[in-house]
C-alpha cells in the first residue's frame, strides 16, 4: 500500500508542473501574441502623389486664357464701333457734297475693316459717290461689281438704274435700255425699276 501510494504521490508530482506551464502558457500566450502584433503592425504610410495630382497644378493658367479671350472680344467690339464711325462719316461727307473725301473713306474702308458688317453698303455708296463727282466709268465698274458680290442686297435695283444713268452720261443709249430693262425684268415692284420705265419713255422721246 505504502508502495501505490507513494507511488501516486510521485506521479502527482511528476505530472503537476506539466499542467501548470500549461495552464500558463495559456494566459501568456495572448500577450505574447498582441506584442507581436504591435511589432510587426506597419507605420503608417503617405500615398505617393499620383500623376493626375500633380498634372492639376497648371490649371491656373486657364483663367490667363479666359482673360485672352475677354480681350480679343473686346479688341473685336472695339474694332467693330470704330468701322461704324468711319461709315457714318463718309456718308456725311457724302452728304455735305464733299465727295472726293468721301470716295476716300469709302475706297480704303474694306482694307481696314475686312470683317466689317457694312462692307456691301460701303461699295454701294461708293459708287454712288463717284456718279455724284461725275467719275461714271468708276461708278459703272463699282455697282456692276456691287450687283454680282451682294445680289441679294436691298441697294441693288438702285445700283442697276445708277449703271444705266452712268451707261447714259456716258453717250452709250443702248447699254444704258439693256441695263433698264433687265432691271424692270428682275425688280418689276421696285420703285428702281419705275423710275427706270420713265427713263426710258425719255430716252425713246429723245
Amino acid at each position: 500500500m505504502r508502495s501505490t501510494t507513494g507511488t501516486r504521490a510521485a506521479l502527482a508530482d511528476t505530472t503537476a508542473p506539466p499542467v501548470f506551464v500549461a495552464i500558463r502558457r495559456s494566459h501568456v500566450a495572448p500577450s505574447s501574441d498582441t506584442s507581436m502584433r504591435r511589432l510587426t503592425a506597419p507605420p503608417p504610410v503617405t500615398p505617393p502623389r499620383r500623376a493626375h495630382d500633380t498634372a492639376a497644378a497648371p490649371a491656373a493658367p486657364a483663367a490667363d486664357n479666359g482673360e485672352a479671350s475677354g480681350k480679343s472680344a473686346d479688341a473685336k467690339a472695339d474694332k467693330a464701333d470704330e468701322a461704324g464711325q468711319t461709315y457714318d462719316r463718309a456718308l456725311t461727307l457724302l452728304r455735305n457734297r464733299e465727295f472726293p473725301k468721301a470716295i476716300w473713306l469709302l475706297k480704303t474702308f474694306p482694307d481696314k475693316y475686312p470683317g466689317a458688317s457694312q462692307l456691301g453698303d460701303v461699295q454701294y455708296w461708293l459708287g454712288m459717290a463717284y456718279a455724284a463727282d461725275h467719275q461714271c466709268k468708276q461708278a459703272v465698274t463699282v455697282h456692276m461689281d456691287f450687283t454680282s458680290k451682294y445680289a441679294n442686297h436691298p441697294k441693288v435695283p438702285d445700283a442697276m438704274r445708277n449703271i444705266g444713268n452712268c451707261q447714259r452720261d456716258l453717250g452709250d443709249a443702248n447699254a444704258a435700255r439693256t441695263t433698264w430693262n433687265k432691271l424692270i425684268k428682275q425688280f418689276p415692284g421696285s420703285d428702281a425699276a419705275g423710275k427706270a420705265k420713265q427713263q426710258l419713255a425719255a430716252l425713246k422721246e429723245g
